[in-house]
């Protein structure tokens, strides 16, 4: 239900020419996120019998969840924030500047001789002064200023709990989901333990499976909905059923669960 609405969200808004200069940014986040929901989607166990020899892989299933909460944060960070000019400006300039730092540090790894990778040099340090020269720069911490400095921008110029608290997402959720997930992207022992003791089809192992989704749903209800409410032109119409699971979902992005309340739902 999330991916449909979702792509009759994103199908409605092809061929629209972006207002300002950020919203262009939506699209192509956005569409990347629903890739991550069919790949999610694709990935998960099918109770189908024709599905029987199926490959439970639950380790790419975190890896993609984990992509999908990363796409929410971007979508809003980059593209739909509320916030000034002045700053929205300068959060544009150090992305652009983040870009063209990694092309040359990548560039300078493998001692590239593309003739290509001057303009790259050349247009990270011209990204640089212009960033430094910024009016917003004064505005940021010491620790930022000096990453802009050594050649090293931030993606980010908000933490974690920061950028949550501007999405409105619960913070502790949001450490409880990305952690959970990281465990698996990363191959780190609590993954390899569970791992041990899984049994494709088992019910256990069915309940495992489930968590990627059940992670992530939150962050895609809220993707879905912001894109609805910046963009009126892709709302779509649901039922009642719909809104109360958008709602539901929603409300767990805001309010975080607990074990007791999240066996209740």
């Amino acid at each position: 239900m999330f991916i449909e609405l979702g792509t009759q969200v994103s199908q409605r808004l092809v061929g629209t020419e972006p207002e300002h200069r950020h919203h262009s940014y939506a699209d192509p986040i956005f569409t990347k996120l629903l890739c991550h929901a069919i790949s999610l989607h694709r990935l998960s166990p099918q109770l189908d019998p024709l599905y029987a020899h199926e490959l439970w892989d639950m380790p790419s299933a975190c890896a993609i969840a984990r992509c999908i909460i990363e796409a929410h944060d971007v979508l809003e960070y980059i593209a739909l924030a509320n916030i000034s000019e002045e700053e929205r400006s300068f959060r544009l300039l150090v992305w652009k500047l983040h870009d063209q730092q990694r092309r040359s540090s990548m560039l300078k790894s493998i001692k590239s001789h593309d003739p290509r990778a001057h303009d790259i040099y050349n247009k990270a340090v011209e990204l640089q002064k212009e960033a430094e020269q910024h009016s917003w720069f004064q505005n940021i911490n010491p620790g930022q200023q000096k990453r802009i400095r050594s050649g090293d921008a931030p993606s980010y110029l908000l933490s974690q709990k920061e950028l949550n608290r501007a999405n409105g997402v619960n913070y502790d959720y949001h450490v409880a989901a990305t952690m959970m997930l990281s465990q698996y992207v990363h191959t780190m022992p609590m993954a390899v333990h569970q791992l041990q003791e899984f049994k494709a089809g088992s019910p256990e192992s069915l309940h495992l499976s489930s968590m990627p989704i059940q992670y992530s749903l939150a962050f895609l209800a809220r993707a879905i909905t912001r894109m609805a409410e910046v963009f009126p032109k892709g709302n779509v119409e649901i039922n009642n059923q719909q809104s109360e699971v958008f709602s539901r979902w929603y409300s767990v992005s805001e309010k975080g669960v607990t074990s007791t309340s999240w066996i209740e739902s």
